[in-house]
C-alpha cells in the first residue's frame, strides 16, 4: 500500500482533524468506476471519503476503510496518476485492466469468434482505426473487450464484495459511476451491472444488498471545449450516449415490458428479468436553468 501524502492538498490530502469527521454507518461500501469518466468520478469520491469519514485507525499515517471498497473498470491505465496521491486508484487492488495489446488481431480473427458462444453478439466487419489506449470510442470494442475477460472479472468482484462484507453487521451498498458517451464505459456498462448481480446471487447477499447506478449523459463530456471542438468526437459521444440511453431504458423496464437480458460469459451466463441496478441516476452538466458548466 502507497503512502500518502497527507499533507499534500494538491494530491487531495490536508490537515483535517478526525474530530472534523463521521462515524460511519454499519455498512459495507463499494465504488466501481467504469471507463476515463467513471475513474474521475471514483477519484473524486475517494478523496471525499478521506476529508469526511473517520478511518478504521485514526492514528495510522496511511488512512485505512476496511469496508469500503473501490474498482477501476478500464481500458487505457494511461490515466492513473502518481499512486501517493490520497485519491489516486492502486494499481495492484483498485485496477481491473480489461485492455488488449493488439485488438485488431482479436477482432480480425473472425473465424474464432465466430466459435465463441459468449461473442455471438459482435458485429465482424466493425473497423477500429485507433485503440492504443482504450476501445476508440467504440462501444462494442468496450463490450469486446470486457465480455473477453468477464470470467477473471467476476473473481475479482467476489473478492472484493468478500473483502468488504468481513464483519459487517449492515447492508452492502455498490454504487456503479459511468459515462454513456464513451467506449468503455458506455460499452461496459450494463454488462458490469450484471455480473454484480450475478455475484451477489452466487454468495447469497441479493436480499441485503442495493445496487445504485450513477450514469453521466453526454452533455457531460461535451462541456469539456477540447471534446466539443472536435466535431468527430462529439460527434460519436452523441451517438453513443443516445443509442445507451436506448438500451438502459429498455432494460430498466424488462419485467414490465416482459422481456430478458441473457447473455453467455464463457464460464457462467446471466438470464434475468431484472434491471440492471435498483436506483437509476442520471448526471447532467446542464442546470435546471439550461446553463451549460464545464
Amino acid at each position: 500500500m502507497a503512502v500518502y501524502n497527507r499533507l499534500s492538498v494538491g494530491s487531495g490530502g490536508g490537515v483535517i482533524n478526525n474530530f472534523q469527521k463521521s462515524d460511519r454507518q454499519p455498512d459495507a461500501t463499494i465504488c466501481i468506476g467504469l471507463g476515463g469518466t467513471g475513474s474521475d468520478a471514483i477519484k473524486k469520491l475517494k478523496r471525499e471519503v478521506y476529508k469526511r469519514l473517520k478511518p478504521d485507525d485514526e492514528n495510522s499515517p496511511v488512512p485505512a476503510y476496511k469496508n469500503i471498497k473501490y474498482l477501476l473498470i478500464d481500458s487505457d491505465d494511461t490515466k492513473l496518476g502518481a499512486q501517493s496521491d490520497i485519491g489516486e486508484i492502486q494499481k495492484q487492488t483498485e485496477y481491473f485492466d480489461i485492455s488488449n495489446g493488439d485488438i485488431k488481431a482479436a477482432l480480425a480473427a473472425t473465424d474464432l469468434l465466430k466459435r465463441r458462444e459468449e461473442m455471438q453478439w459482435l458485429n465482424p466487419n466493425i473497423v477500429i482505426k485507433d485503440a492504443g489506449n482504450g476501445a476508440g470510442g467504440i462501444r462494442q470494442v468496450g463490450r469486446f473487450l470486457l465480455i473477453d475477460k468477464a470470467p477473471a472479472l467476476r473473481a475479482k468482484l467476489t473478492s472484493i464484495i468478500n473483502e468488504a462484507i468481513s464483519g459487517v453487521t449492515g447492508e452492502l451498498n455498490i454504487h456503479i459511476f459511468s459515462g454513456l458517451s464513451g467506449g468503455t464505459g458506455s460499452g461496459t456498462f450494463i454488462d458490469v451491472c450484471y455480473i454484480v448481480q450475478n455475484v451477489l446471487e452466487s454468495l447469497g447477499r441479493t436480499g441485503n444488498s442495493r445496487i445504485c447506478g450513477y450514469f453521466f449523459l453526454p452533455d457531460v463530456n461535451l462541456s469539456i471545449p477540447a471534446i466539443a471542438g472536435d466535431s468527430l468526437v462529439s460527434n460519436y459521444v452523441k451517438v453513443n450516449g443516445y443509442t445507451a440511453l436506448k438500451e438502459l431504458n429498455y432494460l430498466m423496464s424488462l419485467e414490465e415490458g416482459k422481456g430478458r437480458f441473457k447473455q453467455n460469459y464463457s464460464t457462467f451466463s446471466v438470464d434475468t428479468v431484472k434491471p440492471p441496478v435498483d436506483l437509476c441516476y442520471l448526471i447532467s452538466s446542464t442546470t435546471s436553468s439550461g446553463v451549460a458548466m464545464e
